[in-house]
């Protein structure tokens, strides 16, 4: 996509807003460009009714992070960072409350914790590297709920035993095997099933 294309978009979008009342906060709207690795980045100059856009490196959009460099060390990052908080927020009031039961604990885990660190990824493309980090948060948060100290020695495979819980890798897996279905049966002149079955041809990551 050129930088005229996007300029020509954006002035149509703007003028779109102007026609139907509606207020262009420019203030609020940025700039990504996500190029192809082996190509060069240039930093695109759109402007809207005289003011320019600021670039940025990563954008959130509906709970997810896209990033220029199209990797998803980002989103992992941030979704890291955010269970890290829903978890601390329970610490008191759930996972060390002696009053509540461990399947209740484990229920709410999946619930609040899980739902977090997975939203959207059936759509991720991950790597083993960013699969064992995931986990590792995922097998240390468990523990911390069945009070394992690391003197135990218990091994990861047990913990997922007890707790009824998949490991982070197998949890994608059925996930992107679910969205993979969902695709298959799509009608073929679907976007997303062309998309699907363009990348899985040219193997594109």
């Amino acid at each position: 996509m050129t930088k005229e294309y996007m300029q020509r978009s954006m002035d149509l979008f703007a003028a779109d807003c102007t026609a139907f009342g509606l207020t262009f906060t420019t203030a609020k709207t940025v700039v990504m460009r996500q190029r192809p690795p082996s190509a060069e980045y240039n930093a695109p100059r759109i402007n809207v009714n005289g003011a320019h856009l600021k670039n940025v490196e990563t954008f959130a959009y509906l709970g997810s992070t896209l990033s220029r460099n199209t990797r998803i060390d980002d989103e992992v990052a941030q979704r890291i960072l955010k269970i890290s908080q829903a978890f601390g927020r329970l610490q008191a009031s759930v996972w060390n409350s002696h009053g509540i039961h461990l399947k209740t604990k484990l229920k709410m885990y999946e619930a609040v914790v899980l739902t977090t660190l997975l939203y959207g990824a059936e759509t991720w493309s991950t790597y083993s590297n960013q699969d064992r980090k995931l986990n590792h948060f995922h097998l240390s948060y468990l523990r911390r709920i069945l009070k394992l100290r690391w003197q135990c020695r218990i091994l990861d495979t047990e913990v997922l035993e007890r707790t009824g819980i998949l490991s982070i890798h197998a949890m994608l897996n059925q996930l992107q095997l679910r969205r993979s279905g969902h695709l298959v049966r799509m009608d073929e002149e679907h976007l997303p099933k062309r998309l699907f079955y363009d990348d899985f041809v040219t193997s594109a990551r």
